[in-house]
């Protein structure tokens, strides 16, 4: 493994501010650390041999992500985790190498409520999860994109399908309990699909060689089957 790092002046000489990045074969993790004289500016080497040893078991033994919860009395069931459901074997196909074992996940800040076409409003927690070549930038990255969204019920999820955008146009996919393939022609190819009262969202993030998404006939042959094996990954927290 190698290791960067630079330091940044700080006021105090005590104090720890800087840069790091660890590199092991293909893969990196870049971490910036900002700690005091009088918490933990001196556990800096501590918490840098720690990284190492994650890091290092992760390129060995990938485990994906670790489980996110919410405990808010807004929402008090599951919440679906969609890193897990990017197995190698789902996007490796979509993306046209391996995967890399390492995932670029986005937590949800807080429950969030939305209101749809009945006029009611329904809770929900979304989380969105990147696997794919391992570029730590994502303008590099070439990976597939997955957001879950958890609802309260199975009819919040059925009308999020059924009153999502759809400015253009929209085929059935057999995904899950239903499914469908959406598109503005060319471009902005997703699967949208659900699995009791969750909901995904599946698209290509390609910046390079196709910043405004990939076409609707593209989306099905890469993205559909993709889905299907999600589905038989994901189960429910």
């Amino acid at each position: 493994m190698k290791i960067f790092s630079k330091r940044r002046k700080t006021e105090s000489p005590s104090d720890a501010s800087g840069d790091a990045v660890l590199v092991l074969g293909d893969a990196l993790v870049d971490f910036d650390f900002d700690l005091k004289a009088d918490k933990n500016a001196s556990k800096l080497q501590d918490l840098g041999k720690k990284f190492a040893e994650n890091f290092a078991k992760q390129m060995s033994a990938p485990a994906g992500a670790n489980v996110i919860g919410y405990d808010s009395a807004a929402f008090p069931k599951s919440v679906a985790q969609p890193c897990p459901m990017l197995t190698p074997d789902a996007v490796a196909p979509a993306i046209g190498t391996d995967a890399s074992p390492m995932v670029a996940e986005t937590p949800a800040t807080a429950v969030g409520d939305m209101i749809m076409t009945s006029s009611t409003k329904h809770n929900y927690v979304q989380i969105d999860c990147e696997r794919g070549t391992g570029h730590d930038n994502g303008i590099d990255r070439r990976a597939l994109h997955l957001a879950a969204i958890s609802f309260l019920s199975e009819d919040a999820a059925k009308g999020y399908l059924g009153s999502a955008p759809n400015d253009g146009q929209s085929a059935p996919a057999q995904v899950a309990d239903e499914g469908q393939v959406r598109s503005k022609g060319q471009t902005h190819g997703e699967v949208l699909f659900r699995k009791g009262r969750f909901v995904f969202k599946l698209y290509l993030a390609d910046h390079n060689a196709a910043p405004e998404g990939i076409s609707g006939a593209d989306a099905t042959r890469l993205l559909v089957p993709a889905a299907q094996k999600m589905v038989s990954a994901f189960h429910e927290q």
